[in-house]
């Protein structure tokens, strides 16, 4: 079957792509240790924050899906009542990830400091990707693993122990592995340093300190805390990756003005943006702001 696209004539309006994915992840993991109620909008709902979800469920967390959110001007949220750092119970059952590796590195940071067993698991793909890059620094602060593969794989397993802080330099530069290493750093003994070899997206970073938390960060160096955190609303932003078709669709087209309302615009995932202006793309950012640490603002495209 042969099919046709045909250009339209003009490209007008406004586009509010969903939630962004990464910020949805850790706003639903971080609130849920916290202490206090928040309240997370444009949350991103998919199959990787589902397991997500059910993950956090599993472990005893209080995440209720609520209409008409009491953030403003919001139609639908997450209400999450944070149980603090060491208020999740044991799981009755195996935790699935599905196909989230997201859910999977993150999730583990999380059982590695935990008082009690569980073992966490994924679907056919996810239990043939590599874990050894989160299995073996979490070992060296003391987490009692058991995996595949000499711990290379999933299902993995983890027995209630005491952490203590390493000093880590990360083999790739990688968010989830720098955040699986921040979140077991909230259950050690002592700090952890963490060197990255190169930047990666932030998003833990600017939420946990959101939080109260007391990470340090000096260029490419992190210095985990220990720190109670307490809960934050959070209003996810438009998810940065989503709405890189339409800026490109904007810049390209001969009649165009697309704007994207309240647009992620954190530097690490600008790059479609900075691309553009380069080549000269009509392009305008207004209403800047910061939402839980995360810059954000109004992107106008329009005809070049």
């Amino acid at each position: 079957m042969i099919s046709k696209i045909k250009s339209p004539a003009r490209l007008h309006g406004m586009v509010k792509p969903p939630g962004d994915k990464s910020i949805s992840h850790r706003a639903s993991l971080l609130n849920s240790i916290s202490k206090g109620v928040s309240h997370v909008s444009n949350f991103c709902v998919g199959d990787d924050r589902s397991s997500m979800l059910g993950c956090l469920r599993g472990l005893g967390a209080n995440i209720t899906r609520h209409t008409n959110c009491k953030i403003s001007g919001a139609e639908e949220c997450f209400e999450i009542i944070g149980s603090g750092l060491h208020g999740l119970a044991e799981p009755t059952d195996v935790l699935n990830a599905g196909n989230s590796g997201t859910t999977m590195r993150l999730i583990s940071g999380l059982l590695a400091g935990q008082d009690f067993f569980s073992v966490i698991t994924g679907d056919d793909s996810l239990r043939n990707r590599p874990m050894k890059r989160i299995t073996t620094p979490l070992t060296q602060m003391g987490a009692d693993i058991n995996g595949r593969d000499d711990n290379s794989l999933a299902p993995l397993s983890f027995k209630g122990s005491s952490l203590q802080g390493i000093e880590y330099t990360m083999p790739v530069a990688s968010a989830q592995l720098k955040s699986c290493l921040i979140i077991a750093g909230l259950y050690s003994s002592s700090p952890s340093i963490i060197h990255q070899p190169a930047e990666s997206r932030d998003h833990t970073e600017r939420m946990l300190n959101s939080m109260g938390g007391d990470l340090e960060i000096n260029g490419l160096t992190i210095k985990t805390g220990n720190k109670e955190l307490s809960s934050v609303d959070v209003k996810v932003p438009s998810d940065t990756s989503g709405s890189a078709f339409w800026l490109i669709a904007g810049a390209c087209h001969s009649d165009s003005k697309i704007t994207i309302p309240r647009m992620g615009m954190n530097p690490t995932r600008t790059g479609v943006l900075e691309v553009l202006k380069s080549m000269n793309a009509n392009i305008t950012i207004e209403n800047e702001h910061l939402e839980g640490g995360e810059p954000t603002g109004d992107v106008t495209v329009s005809t070049s």
